[in-house]
């Protein structure tokens, strides 16, 4: 199938249909982006039942690129959908999208997803590798996001030369179901926490790529502490400057 100069598929497969069950069989699949050619190396194998959506065998790669999904959906149910990428090239993203630059590195990328689209539960981790291509201020980025009983939890996790220097954790009250509603009726009204903590990292990396920030120098240590709720937050920093410039 040629869709454009930047991308194009080419797919072949079987369709089954028994009473209300229909099975995709795809023995070849391909998906050019660009300058990105994406394959299945294996069929891909999905089957669609009485509204119901299994995937048995979705696994796409390029080159040393890697997207795999598997799981289904049922109704509102989320049965065990499992996504897992792994050394994802962000800078190809980057352009291909045309987002900001700070987006650049190489991301992998496991979460989990159960329970159903009202009461959804979530675990996910990833992490982003600095790129090679071009200036970064952080030479790793490791990530955690879960989410379970109306409870978010984050952490962030910034590396230096393989020296943490910077994190980010947070303990939030949200209701994410897929039912629609304002925002402020997803903030709930029950306790949070945020910290930041600062383990001298180096500050003259940082307009490296984030371009809109003046030329730093020097570093920080400590914390900054937020507790409360969304209606009322009470700070407690403690911070030290050294060699500011």
């Amino acid at each position: 199938i040629q869709q454009s100069d930047r991308y194009d598929s080419t797919l072949s497969g079987r369709l089954k249909r028994q009473d209300k069950r229909q099975t995709l069989h795809m023995d070849t699949f391909q998906l050019r982006l660009d300058d990105h050619l994406w394959r299945a190396p294996e069929p891909l194998d999905l089957a669609l039942d009485n509204g119901a959506v299994q995937i048995n065998a979705f696994k796409l790669t390029h080159e040393k690129e890697m997207l795999m999904l598997t799981g289904g959906i049922a109704g509102s149910n989320l049965n065990d959908l499992h996504l897992r990428a792994s050394q994802i090239d962000l800078d190809f993203i980057r352009r291909l999208l045309t987002l900001p630059d700070w987006i650049s590195g190489e991301a992998t990328l496991a979460a989990r997803l159960t329970g159903n689209l009202n009461t959804p539960r979530l675990n996910s981790e990833l992490t982003v590798l600095a790129s090679k291509r071009k200036p970064s201020p952080f030479a790793r980025l490791h990530t955690t996001l879960n989410y379970a009983g109306q409870k978010f939890q984050g952490e962030v996790r910034a590396y230096q030369h393989e020296k943490e220097v910077m994190s980010l954790s947070a303990q939030l009250p949200l209701q994410l179901s897929a039912t629609a509603m304002p925002l402020a009726e997803r903030l709930l009204p029950a306790p949070l926490a945020i910290q930041f903590a600062f383990k001298k990292p180096d500050l003259a990396a940082l307009p490296h790529s984030l371009t809109s920030l003046p030329d730093l120098a020097g570093t920080i240590h400590g914390t900054i502490d937020l507790q409360g709720t969304y209606a009322h937050l009470d700070v407690d920093a403690d911070l030290a400057l050294e060699r500011l410039g």
